[in-house]
């Protein structure tokens, strides 16, 4: 008896009347086609047949290991060239060369690639540090210069006392803090623009890829795990999460937000801030209740407004945890028309040749900052960043896209502004 033949009498004796697989027998991919067979088992739905598996848009491949790398189950050898085929339809040549940076950042070899030999007598910078070359290049916005003339009060005096310090050479540290709106970025572009007019260098960092995108030249970096409680509060504080929903248009939910961040909201046993019910749906545990979310949140006929970014992107459901965000998003793309691309990740543990942690046990993780498993866009959907891939470009952590087409391997997205 063949191991093909062995693996469907098992799946034969696993199904019930329902003829759903109850267990498909492990594989470990040194197996090969068994293997590729027990991927595409656990992704392909309404297959009653081995060839049905092998087929993907119409086309009997004759192998699993082809279906699979086709349906875009397993990572093929050339899916960066791929990659980069796909984007030229949509790119110009300095977006492609952007994009070509960014996979070199994400591990691959530049050796691996058809290009010239990179020829070192080129390089110009004696020596002297990239970054530093970097961050005397960053040209001055004329308009900043001009922001000192306008500070309030209470910038003037952040400005004229930070200003002070850089020129006497002591070195100093300085915590500017007020709610969102009250100037802060105001007066960060004056002081940056002041010191680099000078000819002196100011490396600029943020907490989060959007922030740093606000001001020119900055980066950002990861936050100490001692800060992460503070920084959260003042992210309430700065509105930043729902400002767009309602905080523009509705005073008593921005001093409500305020309270909040202050920490001068009433407060219930073990500080629990009792939620106004203004702000809440009522929860029925009906199969509804998602539904009469979204259309609260939304406001009006979802359908009427898909090809409004400006009207989708403000707008965001948020969750406590990753699978509630995966079954709202599930639900939210259903509302949406047109043709459907899924995407899958390719996951594997380094360093594991016994195939202890399988893929299907990687695939279920919802880690932070990654994205599900199975990614389902159609075209206008919004999306957003979970990572900083090019912050000047304005690709970062949280920027907000609207998808406008897509392929096997590549997504075309427009950044939405504000």
């Amino acid at each position: 008896m063949s191991w093909l033949e062995e693996f469907y009498i098992r799946i034969s004796h696993l199904r019930d009347e329902r003829t759903q697989i109850g267990r498909i027998v492990s594989a470990h991919p040194a197996e090969g086609e068994r293997y590729y067979l027990r991927v595409l088992l656990n992704h392909v739905t309404g297959a009653t047949s081995f060839q049905d598996l092998r087929t993907v848009n119409g086309i009997v491949y004759s192998t699993f290991h082809e279906a699979a790398e086709r349906r875009g189950l397993i990572e093929s050898d050339n899916t960066i060239n791929e990659c980069l085929d796909e984007a030229k339809v949509f790119h110009m040549p300095s977006s492609l060369r952007r994009l070509f940076s960014t996979i070199l950042s994400m591990g691959k070899d530049i050796s691996s690639f058809p290009l010239p030999e990179i020829d070192k007598s080129y390089d110009a910078l004696d020596n002297e540090a990239r970054e530093i070359i970097k961050e005397s290049t960053i040209e001055v916005d004329p308009e900043h210069l001009g922001f000192s003339s306008f500070l309030n009060p209470e910038q003037r005096y952040a400005y004229d006392e930070i200003l002070a310090t850089i020129n006497s050479g002591q070195g100093g540290v300085f915590f500017v803090d007020g709610p969102g709106g009250t100037g802060k970025t105001y007066l960060y572009k004056a002081l940056l623009a002041k010191v680099r007019a000078e000819g002196k260098i100011a490396v600029a960092t943020a907490t989060s890829g959007v922030a740093a995108s606000i001001l020119p030249g900055t980066r950002s970096q990861i936050i100490d795990a001692t800060l992460r409680k503070s920084y959260l509060w003042e992210n309430m504080r700065q509105l930043r999460l729902v400002r767009n929903m309602r905080a523009q248009s509705d005073p008593w939910f921005v001093d409500y937000l305020l309270r909040v961040g202050n920490g001068t909201e009433d407060t219930m046993d073990a500080d629990y801030i009792r939620l106004p019910d203004e702000i809440c749906v009522p929860y029925t545990s009906d199969a509804t209740d998602i539904d009469k979310l979204i259309e609260s949140v939304f406001q009006m006929t979802l359908e009427e407004n898909l090809l409004d970014p400006n009207y989708m992107t403000p707008r965001a459901i948020l969750s406590t945890r990753n699978e509630y965000v995966d079954k709202i998003n599930m639900k939210m793309i259903e509302r949406f028309p047109g043709e459907e691309m899924i995407y899958y990740s390719f996951d594997h543990a380094e360093d594991d040749p016994h195939n202890y942690y399988p893929a299907e046990f990687l695939n279920s993780l919802t880690h932070n900052g990654l994205p599900p498993h199975i990614l389902k866009l159609r075209i206008n959907f919004p999306i957003i960043f979970l990572c900083n891939i090019d912050p000047a470009s304005g690709l970062c952590n949280g920027t907000r896209l609207i998808v406008r087409g897509f392929m096997r391997n590549a997504i075309d997205a427009e950044i939405v502004l504000g």
